[in-house]
């Protein structure tokens, strides 16, 4: 069929809503359009450089875009009913074999001198229109129909045509067009004449020149024997030094099944294209020799100082790129012309009609400089070399297919961009004729690239794909941070400029010609710092610095810059920059010696930091050891008695104190650490039990001795200072001393320091420290287990007197066994009749070592002990033995010491359990997986239960445990996903390595839900709306859910159901709450004090729908189907009343309750309506009405609630009278009260009228907010109240209107409402009884109420004058109005005669209903009769159309709803400019959709399109045309195309009717006319109106007897 085009909006929104989808994109691609993904296709690009815009023309659609591709305008250019064997423009309407064709883009190309675009599409015969570039919508059509003169493009999609503007004749401006013949088969006499090549005149796109009689002119075409078989494709077309070529793709020969490339040269000053001349191109690899036959893309630039032609060629999915040299063309060009004209060879043109000729020698032939003279005619002419111009490839690819080629110059480079078949986009640096280098790639897209165009300022370029268009840089050079960087890219667009550090286009450089400042790609070496002297110096010491710089620009002005402080530089021989160390140091980082900033060379010329590199200040200071300081990087000494590290060792005293550090500037031997004082490493810490005296023994190396004025050697352990004796420079002693610690810990590790002169500390050993434990045994070992067997035999701790001691100051023998065993838990208190249970006993004194593990007995069986998991005293883990005979058993927990006589018990007991499985639940799920998979059982929490497990099947498919539901008789998993659907033959649950198994197939696997189609897709923002989801496999789910997405906002899930009957193939679910992502909706008062709804955005917004079910993830982001929601404002209810009284109800009558926004999301089953808690039956929903029949109470106040999904609304109290009075004198007292209440209504009644019309003309109504108007307040302002004909009358401010409509106003109480019968976008229809003035004879009649304002609708009068008027109307197919009432609170209501047959297009719609072509034009005539009527008393309907007309039982047609009553089929009504009104845009005449004209001639338009749709069955008028594109349509000529059995002559009255001038439409007497003949004379063809036989007869008329079958 035809694809579809969308309008302009639902081509935004998808672009919106896919934008999930779309790729990602380099850093190169400025912007995109559209911005998500479409099904658009894009034909051909032009570029309006004068106004800096794009036109993008695509498959049924032209876009405008401007410089950043966002859409400027568009139009609709299709689909066109159409067919390549009707010839345009006259024999369209009675050419039988049009269809709806899709107009494919031929031509597209921008005419700059007048402001034009012009455009070629594949229908109409490739004839071609114009559009002004400001405004598309204007259309020149030039639709002639010579085919020389007017086919222009190739009318296929498939056909080639190429074109562009060039100098002509005269050197005036011309379009040069090629394109391949499309006469095929019965389409070949149309095509015959088509040109193969042409100029063109831009204002007529006629022929520049055609001489008729001589056949000749400026155009060329193929041999009409050869033309349908010898196919021609042409690529590529330019302009270039007075000639115009195009590039083609064709037969080497006539007879040849091989192809070649061709050039074609026309000059372009030749009247009749005697110039024409054509020669092979050819690209031919060297290694492997392979000859590139096919063209694909060519451009035409400078290589040099050369013109030259860069084609892309292709040979199966090889790609080349050939260069060829304009030069040796031309000198192909100039030996065929010699030769030919000195009568050597043929012209070898056997594919033109002249065919291939001998050639004629004229020797004094003027050929003139460029071979355009040609005073002799057609001699020699065409021409073709069989002499092919060839070229090496320059670079050549297999890893993807080059589509099209575009090239440019830069600087000295000439670079080509190539587009490739799967969407990249290769930029091409070529070198020289034979030479050409990749130097980047980018990703546009994933289709394929067909055109490439730079912008008017070479910077960037528009690369158009298949679907897409994007803006791209030409150069990325801002991504390059470095030179080197910046060099290696290979891009001709880039180079480093110097002194501004940045990679940049040379116009992006300042002084970019000077002297290294501006180095190219291939300069081959950047400007770089070589050396620095010196590259780090001491924090205080003023240094000079100098730095070697390469490529130093020369004669400017620089500065150093150390971190931020800069100073003065200066420059000698060239290259080397000298400065001095700023005064301004820098702060050395606390627990650090050096800090390394950055030191840069600054142009003062730019202010810019070009070159930046490393410069280091330390401080030998922060070292406070001799180790770390004669280690360090630095030149770095240590002062041996000053105990001090410093850049300067001079300054240590007395002299001989100083060890040199690794890189000191000391000359000596030995540098470094070696020589420093430090202690010596020992293996093992130094053990010091708390409270004992020990004296210590350490060892070292170079321990100085202390100078006379120096104190001695001390050590410190933790809290504890001890004096040392230094014995040798290897030895040093800690006196005896009963070490202490204050912390209530086993023990406390601490470093040992010696130190020297009170403050000098000798180092430590590299990588280690000299250590002792200080330890506590009584808190080691807290219990005599413990002390026993857990403390670590080094610390010889033992227990004796009742603790635990240092063993050598125990006063008694140490205990060898402990008493008193405690038992705190054992876990697990089971185990499974195998055993295999591990168990774990915790307590105190549970045995002393590995060796004597207490003997555990588990109801009465061993339990062997687990001796690696056994922790002395404190914890025995052993493994429950199986029970004897395999029998459940429960008994005692029993612990035996070893050396005791007495065994200890657990308090609680141990069970022998003998777990079974019963049942599994559900019995089936998903092959996904994530069914929660319950087993039923006995016992099943036997045993550890981190070890209980579950699988499935025999190949033990892990079924993942719930831990926290493990139970007796319950456990839970979650199932794994398989491949395929599968019979689970068993399911296997395992306790500590027992299992058992549960068989006979208890759990199935099916195939994963599939969600098909949801609806509804509307819900009002707070949720609760029951969505119906259908699919298959559902039932294997036990509970769905669904969730809603909008960007990163996720919302609640909802619990979905299954429907009875239907578990598998249907669930509902309440719509979620809308996620967060979506903004509420706001209201705000309008000026007459209305509530009126306005949203924060155009559009009502979306959320993406998702399903939870098990572990199905496809249903967790729909791809198959439409699964957006769509989200709008909650419904609100007016209150019944405003002060919260009730409303009386009338018997027997539907009860209305008023709204807004009532069904944007909402049906009628969408509501429950709750009077006194009893359902009341909803029977219709409109915008702003609920209508529902009330349940029976006998009297009293009932409290009416709303529920609509989520939200529950309580709008007031019903009133069902006041109950009977007591006593036998009640109709006294209800008589009284009667009276009373009467009398007090009264009063009330005149207080309120006084303070409103007081109110009303000092203050103004300011509305309500949504909280108020939601009947959560009360303070919502009161309505008038409507009672009888003169409350009615006083809203009326005209005298004479008063007069009027008095007869025509009726009594509200004489109307009894009954249900529902329609609804429409202004209002409800009713079926209704009235009754006459005494309340008898009640006649059906139909009532349309109208939502909205009410008595405060704007223009009230003009509404009542025109309802006056209209019950004035007295014909018989004219829909009389029989009155109009009020309602109580001030809403119009319109009383109509009761139509038995409905509206027409209904009646036409039903099927069931088979009228008769006869039958159909008498409804037509009907109508044209009363539409005379209403234009002979001056009245204009302005919505006539089918909808519109009433059947009464007699099936005679009225016209109905002008203006007063009209209604809408939503669909068939579009919003106009001003947002308020609703117009029938589809129906409309031009004028009255461009200036809001109607006239009787407007009216004779929309009754043209009635007729349509009566011939059509009700069909909605330009299918597939949005309401928005119908007056762009009716501008390009075309009309609603002949319905199927429609005759001629009521098709000619249709097209009348659809005149664009409206003069020169038929008025209504003269269509009656018309239409009264045909039916006579069908009438006595094939009988009276209205049968339903088949009839017979001649010409057009068969088939009134029956126009549907």
């Amino acid at each position: 069929m035809y694809q579809t085009t969308m309008n302009f909006v639902t081509f935004l929104f998808f672009s919106a809503v896919f934008h999930l989808y779309d790729i990602a994109f380099t850093s190169t691609v400025v912007s995109s359009f559209p911005s998500g993904q479409t099904a658009v296709e894009f034909n051909n690009m032009a570029v309006d450089n004068a106004n800096e815009t794009i036109f993008i023309g695509a498959v049924n659609v032209l876009y405008q875009l401007d410089g950043s591709l966002q859409l400027l305008q568009n139009a609709t250019t299709g689909p066109i009913t159409d067919s390549p064997y009707c010839s345009p423009p006259r024999s369209y309407y009675s050419c039988s074999q049009r269809t709806p064709t899709d107009n494919y883009n031929k031509i597209l190309v921008v005419d700059q001198s007048r402001g034009k675009l012009i455009l070629c599409g594949s229908v109409y015969q490739g004839t071609c229109e114009s559009r002004p570039v400001i405004d598309l919508s204007q259309v020149t059509p030039h639709r002639g129909s010579d085919p020389l003169e007017n086919y222009v493009a190739a009318n296929s999609p498939d056909a080639s045509t190429v074109a562009f503007i060039a100098p002509g004749l005269n050197s005036q401006e011309a379009l040069y067009v090629a394109s391949t013949y499309t006469g095929q088969e019965e389409s070949g006499r149309l095509r015959e004449q088509v040109a193969a090549v042409s100029s063109r005149s831009l204002q007529t796109l006629e022929l520049t020149n055609y001489n008729a009689l001589s056949a000749t002119g400026t155009y060329m075409t193929i041999s009409y024997i050869d033309r349908s078989t010898y196919l021609v494709d042409y690529v590529a077309g330019f302009s270039l030094d007075g000639y115009s070529y195009f590039i083609t793709n064709q037969r080497t020969t006539l007879s040849s099944t091989e192809y070649e490339s061709r050039l074609v040269r026309i000059c372009q000053n030749d009247a009749y294209y005697y110039s024409y001349f054509e020669m092979p191109l050819q690209c031919t690899g060297t290694y492997p020799r392979m000859l590139f036959n096919l063209v694909k893309s060519l451009s035409v630039t400078k290589l040099g100082n050369d013109n030259v032609l860069v084609g892309n060629f292709v040979r199966g999915s090889s790609s080349a790129l050939c260069v060829f040299s304009m030069e040796s063309i031309n000198n192909i060009i100039k030996d065929k012309y010699e030769q030919c004209y000195s009568g050597n060879g043929n012209t070898e043109a056997a594919h033109f009609l002249r065919g291939s000729r001998i050639c004629r020698a004229f020797p004094s032939y003027n050929y003139g400089s460029s071979y355009c003279n040609h005073d002799y005619g057609g001699l020699n002419t065409p021409l073709v070399s069989t002499t092919p111009a060839t070229s090496t490839p320059a670079l050549t690819t297999t890893s993807s297919t080059w589509t099209v080629v575009d090239t440019t110059t830069t600087t000295r480079y000439t670079v080509a961009f190539v587009g490739t078949a799967d969407g990249q986009l290769k930029k091409i640096l070529i070198q020289s004729n034979t030479s050409a280098v990749e130097y980047a790639s980018v990703q546009v897209s994933n289709d394929q690239v067909k055109d490439i165009q730079l912008d008017t300022t070479g910077e960037h370029m528009y690369v158009m794909t298949k679907y897409k268009v994007s803006k791209l840089r030409v150069e990325d050079c801002g991504s390059y941070s470095s030179c080197d960087d910046c060099l290696a890219s290979r891009d001709p667009y880039c180079g480093w400029c110097s002194l501004e550090n940045k990679c940049s286009r040379k116009s992006q450089c300042s002084d970019a010609d000077g002297a290294e400042r501006w180095l190219p790609f291939d300069n081959g070496q950047c400007i770089k710092i070589n050396t620095i002297s010196p590259s780090n110096t001491p924090l205080a010491r003023p240094t000079q610095v100098n730095m070697s710089v390469s490529l130093l620009p020369p004669g400017q002005t620089y500065q150093c810059v150390f971190d931020t402080t800069a100073v003065s530089a200066t420059v000698t021989g060239g290259n080397l920059v000298t400065c001095d160390t700023p005064t301004i140091l820098p702060t050395i980082p606390t627990e650090d010696d050096h800090i390394t900033i950055p030191l840069s060379i600054k142009s003062v010329t730019t202010g810019v930091k070009f070159l930046t590199t490393s410069f280091t200040y330390f401080d030998c200071g922060a070292h406070s050891g001799c180790v770390s300081c004669t280690s360090s990087s630095w030149a770095c000494d240590w002062c041996i008695y000053a105990n001090r590290c410093t850049h300067a060792s001079s300054t240590c005293s007395p002299s001989g104190g100083v060890i040199p550090g690794q890189n000191s500037h000391v000359s000596v031997g030995i540098k470094g650490p070696t020589m420093c004082p430090q202690l010596l490493p020992r293996a093992q810490d130094i053990l010091l039990p708390a409270g004992v005296i020990k004296v210590i023994s350490l060892s070292g190396k170079n321990l100085p001795v202390p100078q006379a004025s120096q104190g001695g050697y001390q050590c410190k352990i933790g809290t504890n200072t001890v004096p040392a004796i230094r014995q040798n420079d290897s030895a040093i002693d800690c006196q005896g001393h009963a070490y202490i610690y204050t912390v209530n810990t086993g023990q406390e590790r601490h470093q040992i320091q010696v130190i020297w002169n009170n403050i000098h500390v000798i180092d430590q050993p590299t990588g280690s420290q000299v250590s002792a434990t200080l330890y506590k045994c009584d808190i080691l070992g807290t219990t005599c287990g413990t002390c026993i067997g857990a403390v670590d035999a080094k610390f010889r701790c033992a227990f004796c007197g009742g603790t635990c001691k240092y063993r050598p100051t125990c006063s008694v023998p140490a205990e060898n066994i402990c008493p008193n065993v405690i038992i705190n838990w054992v876990s697990p208190l089971s185990a499974p009749v195998e055993g295999h249970t591990k168990v774990t006993i915790n307590g105190t004194n549970l045995g002393t070592s590995d060796a004597s593990i207490p003997t555990v007995t588990l109801a009465g069986v061993i339990c062997r002990p687990v001796v690696e998991d056994y922790v002395v005293s404190k914890r025995i883990v052993c493994t429950a033995a199986e029970a004897p005979g395999r029998w459940a058993r429960n008994g005692s927990i029993e612990i035996q010491v070893q050396g005791l006589i007495r065994s200890y018990s657990y308090s609680k007991q141990f069970r022998y359990m003998d777990p079974r499985l019963e049942t599994v639940f559900p019995v089936k799920g998903p092959m996904a997986g994530g069914t929660r998979l319950t087993v039923r059982g006995k016992d099943l929490n036997a045993g550890n239960l981190d070890n209980i497990s579950l699988t499935l099947e025999e190949e033990m498919l892990p079924c993942i445990v719930d831990r926290s539901t493990i139970g007796s008789h319950s456990t839970i998993c979650t199932t794994p996903g398989i491949s395929r659907p599968k019979v689970v033959t068993s399911v296997r649950m395992f306790f500590d390595g027992s299992v058992r198994m549960l068989d006979q197939a208890p759990f199935t696997y099916t195939e994963d839900p599939v969600v098909e189609k949801i609806m509804p897709l509307t819900s009002f923002f707070s949720g609760g709306r029951i969505l119906t989801v259908t699919g298959k496999n559902f039932d294997s789910i036990q509970q769905p859910k669904m969730f809603v997405w909008n960007g990163n906002e996720k919302s609640e899930t909802t619990d979905c159901f299954h429907i009875p009957e239907m578990s598998s193939t249907t669930l509902t679910c309440p719509s979620p709450r809308a996620p967060k992502g979506i903004p509420q909706t706001i209201f705000l008062p309008d000026t007459s004090g209305s509530l009126r709804f306005k949203r924060e955005s155009d559009t009502n917004t979306i959320a993406k729908i998702g399903f939870i079910m098990d572990g199905v993830l496809e249903v967790q982001n729909l791809t198959n189907i439409i699964s957006f929601l769509q989200y709008v404002v909650d419904p609100l209810f007016q209150n019944l009343t405003s002060d919260g009284s009730s409303v009386k109800y009338q018997s027997n009558t539907s009860f209305v309750i008023r709204g807004h926004y009532l069904n944007l999301a909402a049906s009628e089953a969408d509501v429950t309506v709750l009077i006194g808690g009893h359902n009341c039956d909803v029977t219709g929903l409109a915008p702003s009405v609920l209508v529902c029949t009330p349940p029976h109470f006998d009297y009293g106040d009932k409290l009416v609630t709303i529920r609509m999904g989520n939200l529950e609304y309580r709008v007031g109290y019903l009133n069902y009278g006041d109950p009977p009075l007591p006593g036998s004198y009640g109709w006294v007292a209800g008589l009284i009260v009667s009276i009373v209440a009467l009398t007090v209504i009264g009063i009330v009644t005149g207080v309120i009228v006084y303070k409103r019309r007081a109110k009303r003309t000092t203050t103004k109504h300011n509305g309500a907010n949504d909280t108020e108007y939601l009947g959560l307040s009360s303070q919502v302002t009161p309505p008038r109240v409507i009672n009888t004909i003169e409350d009615a009358l006083m809203l009326v401010k005209d005298g004479d209107l008063k007069v009027a409509l008095k007869p025509v106003l009726v009594s509200r109480d004489r109307i009894k409402i009954g249900k529902l019968i329609g609804t429409g976008h202004f209002g409800c229809v009713f079926e209704a009884t009235y009754e006459d003035s005494e309340h008898y004879n009640p006649s059906k009649v139909a009532v349309k109420t109208f939502q909205g304002k009410g008595a405060d609708i704007q223009h009230l009068d003009e509404f009542l004058r025109e309802g006056a008027l209209m019950t004035s109307f007295r014909h018989d197919h004219v829909l009389t109005i029989l009155g109009i009432c009020f309602e109580v609170d001030g809403n119009p209501m319109i009383v109509l005669p009761y139509m038995a047959n409905g509206d027409l297009k209904t009646y036409i719609e039903n099927p069931k209903n088979a009228p008769t072509g006869l039958q159909l034009l008498q409804f037509g005539l009907d109508v044209a009769r009363g539409m005379e009527y209403l234009a002979e008393n001056k009245f204009v309907h302005r919505d006539l159309a089918a909808r519109n007309c009433m059947l009464d039982d007699q099936l005679h047609a009225k016209v109905a709803d002008f203006g007063l009553t009209r209604d809408v089929y939503t669909t068939e009504y579009y919003s106009s400019r001003d947002k308020q009104a609703k117009l029938p845009v589809k129906w409309m005449a031009p004028e009255s959709m461009e200036r809001n004209v109607y006239t009787f001639r407007s009216d004779v338009w929309s009754y043209g399109v009635l007729l349509w749709e009566l011939f059509t069955r009700g069909k909605v008028p330009y299918p597939g045309v949005d309401g928005w594109d119908v007056l762009q349509f009716l501008k390009l000529g075309r009309r609603l195309d002949i319905p199927d059995y429609c005759p001629q002559q009521v098709y000619q009255l249709m097209l009348k009717c659809w005149s664009w001038e409206p003069e020169e439409r038929p008025d209504f007497t003269s269509i009656v006319t018309q239409i009264e003949e045909t039916v006579r004379v069908n009438t006595e063809v094939s009988g009276e109106p209205g049968h339903n036989e088949r009839g017979g007869g001649d010409g057009d008329y068969h088939m009134y007897t029956e126009v549907f079958h």
